[in-house]
Formats: C-alpha cells, sequence, structure tokens
C-alpha cells in the first residue's frame, strides 16, 4: 500500500513540473490538494485494517509515535551493558575462558540488534512471536499473519462460540492468504513475548475472542487521537487551498456601457458589448497566467486590481494539533523530551521523566533477556560443553543523564553518613571496586589544586559557617552533597 501511494505522489509532483497554461496550473494545484487528502482518507481506513496492519503503518508514518516506539529500542539496546559472570571478581581458568567467548559471540550473534528489534517489536504490536532454529539462531514471525488456536479443529474458524483461553497452536497465514505459506508450531516450538502479562480480551485476526492469548500494544491507545490528527490535517488543508491570497481584477464595465453601441434593438448592443468584453478579458486573463507571484502588473485605469483572501479566521489548528500530539506521547508513556530534546522544565520534573523512562526500559529489557540468554549459552555449550554456562549472565542497566547526575546527589549524601562501605558508594553511580593499581592513580581536586599553584594554601576551602546579612542569608545553601563536594570529603588523604 505505501509504494503506491508513493508511486502516486511521484506521478502528481512530475505532472505538476511539466505544466505550462493558467488552466493546466489550477488542475495540477488541484490535483496536489486531491492528492494530500485522498492519501489521508485511503490510509485512515482503520475498520478495514487488521490491528497489526494499522501499528505498523503508526511506526512508519507517524511521526510521533514512530520516533517514540525507535527511542524505546534504541534505549533497551543501550540498557545490555554486556555479559558476566556471577558469584564473585575473581574467575577460574574455565569461567574466563568462557567469558571472553561470550564477549565475542556478543558481536557475532548482534546482541544488542536483538534487544532493540524485540523491544521496538512489543511497544509497536505488544507481542513478539520468535521461532528457534536448529542452526541455534531466530526467526521472527510477522504478527500480521500470526494466530493462536487451542486445538486443531478451530484451524480457519472464523468465529467461536466460547472464548479461547488455552492457547497451544501458533498458526502463520491462518487465513491462507496467497502471499504466505501456512504453518503451525506446537507447544515448546516458539517463543511469544508479551509487553505485559496481563490477561485481556482480545479479539483475533479471525474474530474470535481470546483471554490471555496476546497483549495489546500501547499504540492501541492512539488509535482515535491519530484519526482525529488526520481528519483535523484534511480539513486544514483543503481550508488553507481555499484561503489563498488572490488577486481579484475589476474591469470598469462602463467603458461597455450600451450607449456606445450601435444597433437596431438592446438585445444586438448587449451582444455587442458582451462580445467585446469577453475578448478583452479572455486577452486580459491569457496574458497574466503565466506571470510569476513576484511579477508585476501593467494595465490601463479601467483595471482595479485588489487582494482577497489570507484574512479569514485562524482556526487554531496548530494548537489543537499539539494538544493531540500530547496525547499520543501520554499513551505511550514517554515524554517528548526523550525523544525530541524537548525539555520538560524544572530539574525535579527531569529526574521524574529519566526514572519513568528507564523504569520502562529496564523491565523491557528483563523481558528480552531470558531469550537471548539461553540462545548465547546454546551456543558456548555448542563451542565447549563444559562452559560452566549457568554462571554467565547479562548485565541489565540503564541510566539516564539526569538519573545520573542525581545518583551523584544521593552518593555524595551517603557519604557523608558513616554507615556505607567504598564498594556501596561506587556501585550507586555504576563503577566497580577499585584495583590496586586504580587506587594509586585516582585524582583528587586537591591534587590538581597543588599542580596548579603549588604555592596555595588550603585556608581558602569555604566553611560551613558562612557571612550572613540580611539580603544574603537566604541564598547560601544548606544542601550536605553540595557541602561535602566544596570541602572535597571524598578525596583521599594523601
Amino acid at each position: 500500500m505505501f509504494e503506491r501511494i508513493t508511486k502516486r505522489l511521484k506521478a502528481t509532483f512530475a505532472n505538476i513540473t511539466s505544466v505550462s497554461s493558467g488552466s493546466t496550473q489550477i488542475a495540477a494545484q488541484k490535483n496536489i490538494v486531491q492528492q494530500i487528502t485522498g492519501n489521508w482518507i485511503e490510509l485512515s481506513k482503520f475498520d478495514q485494517m487488521t490491528k497489526p496492519a494499522i501499528f505498523a503503518q503508526f511506526m512508519t508514518m507517524e511521526p510521533e509515535i514512530g520516533g517514540a516506539v525507535d527511542k524505546y529500542g534504541t534505549l533497551t539496546s543501550q540498557a545490555f551493558k554486556g555479559v558476566y559472570v556471577k558469584h564473585g571478581n575473581k574467575l577460574d581458568p574455565k569461567e574466563e575462558r568462557m567469558l571472553q567467548v561470550a564477549k565475542e559471540l556478543e558481536e557475532t550473534m548482534k546482541i544488542k540488534d536483538h534487544f532493540e528489534a524485540i523491544a521496538e517489536m512489543l511497544i509497536g504490536q505488544g507481542n513478539c512471536y520468535i521461532i528457534p532454529n536448529k542452526d541455534m539462531t531466530i526467526t521472527y514471525l510477522p504478527a500480521e499473519y500470526v494466530s493462536i488456536i487451542e486445538d486443531m479443529d478451530q484451524l480457519g474458524s472464523q468465529s467461536a462460540i466460547t472464548i479461547m483461553t488455552k492457547p497451544k497452536y501458533l498458526v502463520i497465514n491462518e487465513r491462507n492468504l496467497q502471499e504466505l505459506e501456512q504453518k503451525v508450531y506446537g507447544e515448546g516450538k516458539y517463543i511469544h513475548l508479551k509487553y505485559k502479562e496481563t490477561p485481556q480480551i482480545v479479539t483475533d485476526i479471525l474474530g474470535r475472542k481470546t483471554f490471555g492469548f496476546y497483549a495489546t500494544s500501547p499504540l492501541e491507545r492512539t488509535i482515535m487521537y491519530v484519526w482525529w490528527k488526520r481528519q483535523i490535517t484534511i480539513l486544514d488543508t483543503m481550508w488553507r487551498y481555499r484561503n489563498l491570497p488572490r488577486d481579484h481584477h475589476k474591469i470598469k464595465a462602463d467603458v461597455y456601457s450600451l450607449e456606445k453601441y450601435s444597433g437596431e434593438t438592446w438585445a444586438a448592443k448587449r451582444a455587442a458589448a458582451k462580445s467585446d468584453a469577453d475578448t478583452f478579458i479572455n486577452t486580459y486573463t491569457g496574458a497574466i497566467a503565466n506571470q510569476a507571484p513576484d511579477q508585476g502588473y501593467v494595465s490601463l485605469d479601467t483595471i482595479d486590481i485588489k487582494r482577497i483572501g489570507g484574512d479569514s479566521v485562524n482556526m487554531g489548528t496548530n494548537e489543537l494539533i499539539k494538544q493531540i500530539e500530547d496525547h499520543i506521547w501520554t499513551a505511550l508513556s514517554i515524554p517528548p523530551s526523550s525523544v525530541n530534546g524537548t525539555g520538560a522544565g524544572s530539574y525535579a520534573s527531569e529526574v521524574m521523566i529519566s526514572n519513568n523512562v528507564s523504569g520502562k526500559v529496564v523491565q523491557l529489557a528483563l523481558k528480552i533477556k531470558p531469550v537471548l540468554l539461553k540462545l548465547m549459552r546454546d551456543r558456548l555449550l555448542a563451542i565447549d560443553s563444559s562452559f560452566p554456562v549457568h554462571e554467565l549472565d547479562f548485565k541489565i542497566e540503564l541510566s539516564l543523564a539526569a538519573s545520573d547526575m542525581e545518583n551523584m546527589r544521593q552518593m555524595v549524601l551517603m557519604a557523608g553518613v558513616p554507615i556505607f562501605t567504598e564498594n556501596e558508594l561506587r556501585k550507586k553511580v555504576g563503577y566497580d571496586s577499585l584495583t590496586d593499581d586504580d587506587r594509586d592513580s585516582i585524582v583528587t581536586s586537591n591534587k590538581l589544586n597543588k599542580a596548579d599553584s603549588p604555592e596555595k594554601e588550603d585556608t581558602l576551602i569555604p566553611s560551613d559557617n558562612y557571612p550572613e546579612t540580611e539580603n544574603s542569608k537566604g541564598q547560601h545553601t544548606r544542601d550536605a552533597s553540595q557541602n561535602a563536594l566544596r570541602k572535597d570529603e571524598l578525596s583521599q588523604p594523601e
């Protein structure tokens, strides 16, 4: 469908560039409006489409939805921090060898790409269907062609007397469409990941009601808002075309007054006047038909030129579309600041947004992790069956910029309370324990100050006892984390 629309648009714009006469230009302009509105109408016939087809179109055509889904996929890929061996930092030779091979498999198996792909399918379709292959690879199935049934007697049935509640067989192309071969997979032969495990009543692609078979996509909450936005766009396109500024050329009618014409009857005089007026109008319109928009006019004083249109009441289309887009962002549980960089406002709101987004992304990554981890463990066993693959794990973690800053502040506060270890403080900001070599090369602010100014004394370090005046006493911080940073309490003694 998208290819057909693209071809029509290309053909339309190709014709526009080749027009020459005024009437052809007008026809081309009308054709543009018809193509824009017609394409939106055709794309919005949701009653003739399955839900997976609607969601696939949204991810392709809608900037907000496509951007949000893409962002979720990218962040989920970033949440995968690599492989590691559990239970301690010291590894035996077999574990070291296994970890080395696993890190190589990260690249060859494209683990990050799989995290991104599955996350986008879970957000976009609500479900991800995977077939494990014998060569220890996986194949993704198109959600638009997948259905799940309880028993083989239901295969191809358009309706069910009761709601289906026990998923067992996965069917590809149950509708027997020509473009895809029909296949059936039994239990254990396929993997079904859901956006949410909350059971819901969902109607499948053949119109049968199921309970707990499928997860609903967050994109389903956007259908009405996308449809509304498209209708507003269609009306706005037609309204703007109708209200384009136009020149109104008035020709003085007294030039063709009947008294100036000879004739035995008034009808003959009117016919002669009309003929002269029509001839002049046709000649005049032909002369100005191909003028550029910025070209001036030269005429007799019998012609009065005025500009009409362009001063109609503003319908507030942009404001309404912005409100609709805000609803779409809310439905997708992601703020626009995470996608297009628009600031959310205060530092507190940015921290809250970062926590919400990173929490959802980590949740998605943890759903995906068992599938890809098992795949890698199988690969490792195929390489060396003695590898302790049960000790191998994926590190899943995501911290956005605002969250990083907040974690640093919390770490400084924790350092001021003598109940945390150095390792716990470093773990708070995402760092591993220090080795002896790392400890010797730690850079502190005191070292930097002495390197820049050897004669500088420590007497310039601010004290907690600030001088107070009536105007300044409310301006000094009482934030313990900032005080600790000023005094460099975390610096190691020399």
